[in-house]
């Protein structure tokens, strides 16, 4: 996750860097085959710190799933949601601090809404 301040002041290749490393990794570590959503879907986002980060405070914390929420989305993305509007998405993003210090990462978890 890219802390928004930052995500703001990028270049924008370095931001265009950033999201094609995203997709990657979203591809590379994701289930295979990668599922695709046409319903409503609840997107959790886990963020872990290791010992030279810190907890982001709550806007930062949403704000750095900006271009994860981009990545998976059909156009442009990777196709695993529709959108990422409230009408197709809800979020919910929490952070702890890992209990080795040098483990830092984030795990994402999409899972359809029964409605």
């Amino acid at each position: 996750m890219i802390n928004p301040n930052k995500l703001m002041r990028m270049h924008w290749a370095a931001r265009k860097k950033a999201y094609k490393n995203l997709l990657h990794m979203v591809v590379a570590y994701g289930d295979k085959p990668l599922p695709k959503y046409e319903c409503q879907v609840e997107i959790r986002v886990t963020r872990m710190w290791g010992k030279r980060k810190r907890a982001f405070d709550i806007d930062n914390l949403y704000g750095g799933c900006k271009l994860l929420l981009d990545a998976l989305k059909t156009k442009g993305g990777i196709g695993i949601i529709q959108d990422d509007s409230p009408k197709h998405t809800t979020l919910r993003v929490d952070q702890y601090r890992s209990e080795r210090d040098d483990i830092g990462g984030v795990e994402v978890v999409v899972k359809p809404i029964d409605n």
